[in-house]
């Protein structure tokens, strides 16, 4: 199903429930709230957030002191056509800016007074010191002015050393505002507006938010005795500007309900050159067992062995960790994977065919099976692999058994649908039961979640919507890098039995059961994002571990439709292109 239409629908639900929040949600500078137009002839508001733009200067000299010129400090305006430039299909005139988040900062970090003499003996001296900064307000944006004064005024006599020798420096006499005056000082200013933005929308010949920075300074000395004495005052201090904008573009209602599979997915529960087994746990006390068979006892490739690569995911930065085995004709390998990899905790693991110097190559015999016991908390479960076919042709086709599979030569698993099989678009999963808070005996089930497009150095953006037990929909979006297992309740407050009791719920189910709700959940990858890169549609996969007390069970959920940007696993900041990494290219 088409990515649009469904955050489409993910939008249109997400006032349905109230107090379930998103876990995902970006940090904001200053609170706000905000809300999408009512959508028009039929179609669907999507509200989305830009980057932070900032403008800094300092730390320096300048702009704090005597005869500091002015500074001002820019960032940019809204620009519908830049964001409309980031949304397929979408158009400037669809933007409506609904919020601005601001923050004006400033610190005085800083201030150095020293004198010198050249006095034979011991003098006093007295000073003062007025150093006052502000960021002005902008008259045509309502913002507020921010201003930090830092008086320093000392009047006591101070008794100065005998020089040591010489003109200055060096000085005889420090006073700084770390040591002495309590150190560095701030001010921050927060704005925040939802009506009034027109001012705040670029326009030609004005495409930025100026913010006069200003400042004054005044230093006196007094010297009556000393004589031939010297001062010097510096200043280091920083401004900064930073701003987010809020907006919302209305997209056209869709065909069927969302979730709806409008096309196939490959069956992934046949043999194929590609297992991917969600989950290893190699903590201490827990045990995976994990079995890849060759079921090809005749020898597809004139009786030759086959080399299987392991490759083990962590979930802390998608590092890997590999080990070959071979597999004669019908033979089967079971491994524990605390001992065939020590090296790596937990996540998720995938083992592929390769020929005997080391490339992957289409092998469409291989199955298996997993099994997860963890001995501390006295549950286990089974999963069987995700079984992607090897295709080795440009046309997806599938090639004979033992042609190469690496057709662009990247050094990943691609499933693209000319590698391997492409990843689903849609996962759902028929049931969910009513969560329990954490206490012995109840109901806390976790979803395994994995991405398979971006890579290494991407955090992946899942939308999801959920149903209770007489078709009322929910929604919600969770952000995670590699590999995750988040409870139910992380991902959104409305898993909660207590919960989905005060929703339109039907009283008569679970049948059998009515004091326990129930649900289903789809989900799908909304967007991947890098340092440097932005997938659209990234694919993903998903799991659910039903746990009550200490009982656990899992199975693979339902998947339809296609996506073919999954990698296994890219390291760049640009993830995996074809041949080469790139900006833009959506993979």
């Amino acid at each position: 199903m088409d990515n649009m239409k469904f955050i489409a629908q993910f939008a249109a639900t997400a006032a349905l429930i109230s107090g379930v929040s998103s876990q995902a949600a970006a940090q904001q500078l200053c609170p706000i709230q905000t809300q999408c137009p009512p959508p028009q002839a039929g179609g669907f508001p999507e509200e989305h957030t830009t980057g932070v733009f900032d403008d800094t200067t300092g730390p320096d000299k300048v702009p704090f002191g005597d005869g500091a010129p002015f500074v001002t400090l820019s960032v940019p305006k809204f620009d519908p056509v830049a964001a409309a430039a980031m949304h397929p299909d979408v158009e400037a005139g669809d933007i409506t800016l609904v919020g601005v988040e601001l923050q004006l900062e400033l610190n005085i970090t800083e201030i150095l007074v020293q004198v010198d003499s050249n006095f034979g003996g011991q003098c006093p001296i007295e000073w003062t010191y007025n150093l006052n900064a502000f960021i002005a307000a902008n008259p045509s944006l309502n913002t507020p002015q921010v201003g930090l004064a830092a008086p320093i005024s000392v009047n006591d006599a101070f008794n100065l050393p005998p020089a040591s020798g010489g003109a200055p420096p060096p000085w005889d006499y420090e006073w700084t505002l770390t040591a002495d005056g309590g150190g560095p000082q701030s001010a921050v200013g927060c704005y925040t507006a939802t009506a009034g933005l027109g001012n705040w929308i670029a326009s030609a010949g004005d495409t930025t938010a100026d913010f006069q920075l200003l400042s004054t300074a005044g230093f006196s000395f007094n010297d009556p005795i000393c004589g031939n004495s010297a001062e010097n005052h510096e200043n280091e201090g920083n401004a900064i500007v930073r701003v987010r904008y809020h907006y919302c573009f209305e997209l056209p209602g869709t065909e069927g309900g969302p979730c709806e599979c409008l096309s196939p997915s490959p069956h992934y529960r046949r043999p194929g050159s590609l297992l991917l087994f969600p989950e290893f746990d190699n903590r201490e006390g827990d045990v995976s067992i994990v079995t890849v068979t060759n079921t090809d006892c005749t020898g597809a490739a004139g009786g030759e062995d086959i080399d299987v690569e392991f490759v083990y995911i962590d979930k802390n930065g998608c590092s890997e960790f590999n080990k070959t085995e071979t597999l004669t004709p019908c033979d089967t390998l079971t491994l524990l994977t605390n001992f065939h990899n020590p090296n790596t905790e937990q996540g998720y693991l995938y083992a592929f065919a390769k020929d005997e110097a080391g490339a992957p190559v289409v092998w469409n015999h291989l199955i298996g099976s997993l099994l997860i016991v963890s001995g501390l908390e006295a549950f286990d479960y089974g999963i069987n692999p995700v079984v992607f076919r090897g295709l080795g042709t440009s046309n997806g086709t599938e090639a004979l058994p033992g042609a190469p599979t690496d057709l662009d030569g990247d050094g990943n698993r691609d499933l693209d649908g000319r590698e391997y099989e492409p990843a689903p678009d849609v996962i759902t999963i028929p049931r969910f039961l009513g969560q329990d808070s954490d206490t012995a005996g109840g109901i806390r089930s976790q979803l395994i979640l994995i991405a398979l497009s971006g890579g290494a150095r991407f955090e992946t953006n899942v939308c999801f919507l959920f149903w209770n037990d007489n078709e009322e929909v929910f929604s919600g979006e969770y952000n995670f890098s590699c590999w995750d297992k988040p409870y139910l309740e992380d991902l959104s407050y409305g898993f909660r039995n207590e919960f989905l009791k005060t929703t339109q719920h039907d009283p008569a189910e679970i049948v059998g059961a009515t004091s326990r709700e129930s649900g289903w959940i789809c989900l799908q990858g909304c967007q991947a994002s890098s340092s440097q890169e932005t997938i659209i549609d990234p694919s993903i996969y998903a799991v659910l571990v039903e746990r009550v007390g200490s009982y656990a069970v899992a199975d693979l959920p339902f998947e339809c439709g296609t996506r073919t940007n999954g990698a296994l696993v890219p390291l760049s900041v640009f993830g995996d292109g074809d041949p080469n990494p790139q900006d833009g290219d959506n993979q």
